[in-house]
């Protein structure tokens, strides 16, 4: 997670790669006692390197909280299971928060 005081833009070219930010929340917080509170964004981002395509940044997404291999059991499992269906809801808001950076 970071934070700027400033509205961050989607996608930032950095040392190399593209930072994908998302989750972008707007807070306030008082700095010193007795002053009005500021304002800050707190967003979480990922990495992406070359060019960025919907597929690279779902999985980078996805890979924030599941790694390749518990995904492929994941996926193995049965489809009826809890753990894949929550599995399937997360891939799912992956992929809503992804178009809608992209406008797709």
């Amino acid at each position: 997670m970071a934070s700027s005081d400033i509205f961050p833009e989607r996608f930032v070219k950095s040392r190399g790669f593209t930072q994908f930010r998302y989750n972008i929340t707007e807070i306030e917080k008082k700095m010193i006692e007795g002053e009005e509170p500021k304002k800050f964004f707190r967003y979480d981002y990922v990495e992406i390197k070359d060019k960025i395509t919907r597929k690279k940044l779902i999985d980078a997404l996805i890979r924030t909280k599941i790694d390749v291999n518990d995904e492929f059991n994941l996926v193995a499992k049965d489809h009826t299971s809890k753990e894949y269906l929550d599995y399937r809801t997360f891939v799912d808001g992956c992929k809503i928060i992804v178009d809608e950076a992209l406008g797709t």
